[in-house]
């Protein structure tokens, strides 16, 4: 019988076979779409699933309330939360932090600038992430010990063994005001080895060492301060815990820990300013804001009335860069003089936030400021591009690193001859005022979302991160110059003592006495 139907069905693929070749393709596309909306599914929701007792792991987050102004909700927690509910709250059964920074790393003679993640030394027995090396309870026992990933370990190491090796941590350490800095090095030796996180995580991570090290970058007063957001924090309740009844005794131990006039002079409960919420830790990779965004960013600007606001959606890919030269890259042609911020949201980091302040105040901090850009770019036709001086602490992270290739391939599309050993500048932090003609020599690269890696973190080693080293290189190559400027009031926050500038002539001889990197 199976015979008769499978000739009567060759016969009728014979005889219409232009209906017969639809009807088999469309089934075939609808198979194959279905496999992989399965297949993303299946990975959309396996997100720290693989992690085991993640099903009772949570992560405090917090809601900034200011009178009048919409609520500004945050993934991170001020640290003395975790530590509080830890100790008060029964249903709590362990807490930890999570906190990251970029640090400079010497191996011998080779120096990387990589992200490092401070953590409390139960770290590993809290969020359970496998070690191939190395045993969870005791790998933070020793304080100046640092756990790497399998990848961190071969960048190090490469296939020699890395357990029990040492790494040297060097950091610009400054006081509260950003003065009387020095550089200081640590020694860590490397106690377990963890395996690669996979991309179903929300943790990206590559190395990790405890808060009780020296090399712990953060200071005490802001591990006491209960308005201060820094870093992330995780907590375990017990199976059958209640996590809004968990979220009410933190109100309450923030109402009687936290004194709310440091931050408002109106009479509200400290709980009331600063509102703490759990967040099931499977579900943080499926919760998006992305429309909410923009319909704030449309709402905030509904009475403006000196220009066009047009708000424009990305993908969450490129950092800053592709927005800058491809979603964002006909603005170019429209307007004479641009000038290019991002967020650059660090809210595990208090010392990259300073740094974001620096910038934004330094291109843009007032009337004055934006007057005085735009007043240098008329009286000298030949500046192409101004960006801000070194923030003090990213100084010594200027360099190639993992982005010289890249950069190189980018160069050659452009005509332009790097010099490897030669001075490398660039604007830190991305930010800057240019001239669009400036940028012209990137904006013709005809550059696609396609060609930059998906966003996973990175620290380094990106096409973005090459691109940002090549700001000033396509500014000379356009035909124009560029120069750094900080603001006096910030003066010492820049790694460089600036000029004053009062007069045209002023001007020229900062532009004159700005080295160019281009080859002669």
């Amino acid at each position: 019988m199976f015979g008769n139907y499978l000739v009567t069905a060759l016969r009728n693929i014979a005889r219409h076979r232009l209906y017969s070749l639809i009807n088999i393709v469309g089934l075939a596309v609808g198979l194959a779409c279905a496999v992989f909306i399965i297949l993303f599914v299946r990975d959309e929701i396996s997100y720290d699933k693989w992690i085991a007792g993640s099903e009772n792991l949570y992560r405090i987050e917090h809601t900034f309330v200011v009178p009048g102004q919409a609520p500004m909700p945050a993934a991170n927690a001020p640290f003395p939360v975790a530590v509080a509910m830890g100790q008060q709250i029964p249903e709590v059964t362990g807490v930890t932090h999570l906190t990251g920074q970029r640090l400079t790393v010497m191996i011998g003679n080779r120096l990387f600038l990589d992200q490092f993640h401070v953590v409390d030394p139960n770290f590993f027995q809290l969020i359970k992430l496998p070690l191939v090396e190395g045993n969870p309870a005791t790998v933070f026992s020793q304080a100046d010990s640092v756990v790497l990933s399998q990848a961190r370990a071969r960048k190090y190491f490469g296939d020699a063994q890395a357990l029990g090796r040492t790494i040297i941590l060097s950091e610009n350490r400054c006081d509260d005001v950003g003065e009387n800095c020095v550089i200081k090095q640590y020694d860590l030796k490397v106690s377990g080895v963890m395996r690669d996180v996979p991309h179903n995580s929300h943790l990206l991570i590559d190395a990790l060492f405890p808060t009780t090290s020296n090399a712990d970058p953060f200071p005490q007063r802001e591990k006491t301060a209960w308005f201060d957001s820094s870093g992330y924090a995780y907590a375990r309740l017990a199976p059958g815990a209640d996590p809004r009844a968990v979220e009410a005794k933190v109100s309450s131990i923030i109402d009687r820990s936290a004194d709310p006039r440091l931050l408002s002079a109106l009479q509200l409960r400290a709980s009331e300013i600063q509102q703490i919420h759990l967040t099931p830790f499977r579900d943080l990779h499926l919760t998006t804001d992305t429309e909410a965004k923009r319909a704030e960013l449309t709402q905030a600007f509904s009475g403006w009335d000196k220009g066009e606001v047009e708000v424009r959606l990305t993908p969450n890919r490129g950092r800053d860069v592709a927005p800058k030269l491809i979603t964002l890259a006909d603005a170019h042609a429209r307007h004479q003089i641009v000038l290019h911020l991002h967020s650059k949201k660090s809210p595990h980091d208090s010392d990259l936030k300073m740094w974001r302040d620096f910038l934004y105040e330094t291109l843009m901090g007032d009337a004055d400021v934006a007057a005085s850009v735009l007043g240098a770019f008329e009286q000298r036709p030949d500046l192409g591009l101004i960006a801000p001086q070194h923030y003090f602490s990213v100084r010594n992270g200027v360099g190639w690193h993992g982005d010289l290739d890249a950069a190189e391939r980018l160069a050659r599309r452009m005509d332009i001859a790097l010099d490897a050993d030669g001075p490398l500048d660039f604007p830190t932090g991305s930010m800057f005022w240019a001239r669009s003609a400036a940028l012209k020599p990137l904006l013709d690269l005809g550059l696609a979302m396609e060609d930059f890696e998906a966003e996973a973190g990175q620290a380094d080693g990106t096409l973005a991160h090459a691109i940002e080293r090549l700001y000033f290189h396509a500014c000379e190559k356009a035909g124009y110059r560029w120069i750094k400027i900080a603001r006096p009031e910030l003066a010492r926050a820049a790694a460089a003592a600036p000029t004053p500038i009062a007069t045209p002539e002023d001007l020229a001889r900062l532009i004159d006495q700005t080295p160019r990197l281009g080859r002669p």
